[in-house]
């Protein structure tokens, strides 16, 4: 059953920051299985300005392809994302998004750089927005499908799956299941393993994708310290 997210969890978690202040290299972190960036032209493969693949960072793991109905567009400068490169949504119903080739299991964490609509709105679109899917959840809604979005024309992420729980930070504050308005942000998510097939795209054949800009997103396979997480806020 759907569940708004609870203000604490011991185990499970999203979070986002702004501001970022020193340098850090994610690389470092034994845990880092999947790495995209929108400034890394050099992992992107476009049709005209449209994203069809993401290579991963991480060397020997899985890439991004583009979802059916197509990935977003990339941009090289875009201002809700401070004039940094960005993959950019439509701010309307849309099912873009990226898939991977298979369930990628065992995730338990995500960082990911990015903003909602233009970075004023305090609702998630008509039908709810979805951040991650597993691969059973595109066309059908099975039981046990992993489901994390924002809620229909509300301002906070729902988890859903038989398996675990999640919940949102913003920055290095304490977690609150409200994360709108979101401006450029990292939102962090902690969760038991989920296991992800798609990400920002749809669910249920419908167009629930992303709606606005994503410049960086980072999937891990091991828990993230509390010195990992200060760093990836601060990169």
């Amino acid at each position: 059953m759907p569940f708004p997210l609870p203000a604490q969890s011991a185990s499970n978690s999203f979070t986002m920051s702004a501001n970022p202040t020193a340098a850090f290299d994610p690389s470092n972190i034994s845990g880092l299985s999947h790495w995209f960036d929108a400034s890394d032209a050099s992992t992107i493969t476009l049709s005209g300005s449209a994203v069809t693949a993401v290579t991963n960072k991480v060397s020997g793991g899985a890439n991004f392809a583009a979802a059916p109905a197509g990935g977003p567009d990339r941009e090289a400068s875009n201002s809700l994302a401070n004039d940094n490169p960005a993959f950019v949504w439509p701010t309307s119903s849309n099912a873009k998004g990226f898939d991977f080739a298979s369930d990628q299991a065992g995730i338990v964490e995500f960082m990911i750089v990015c903003a909602w609509q233009d970075g004023s709105s305090v609702d998630f679109a008509s039908g709810g927005s979805f951040i991650a899917n597993n691969h059973a959840s595109k066309t059908t809604a099975p039981g046990n499908d992993l489901r994390i979005y924002g809620q229909d024309s509300r301002n906070f992420l729902r988890y859903e799956d038989t398996r675990g729980s999640a919940q949102p930070h913003i920055g290095m504050a304490d977690p609150s299941g409200v994360v709108l308005p979101m401006g450029l942000s990292v939102l962090r998510i902690k969760s038991d393993a989920m296991d992800v097939g798609t990400m920002f795209s749809r669910y249920n054949g419908n167009n629930k994708g992303w709606q606005g800009v994503v410049c960086e997103i980072m999937l891990f396979t091991t828990a993230l310290t509390d010195n990992e997480v200060f760093n990836l806020n601060a990169y």
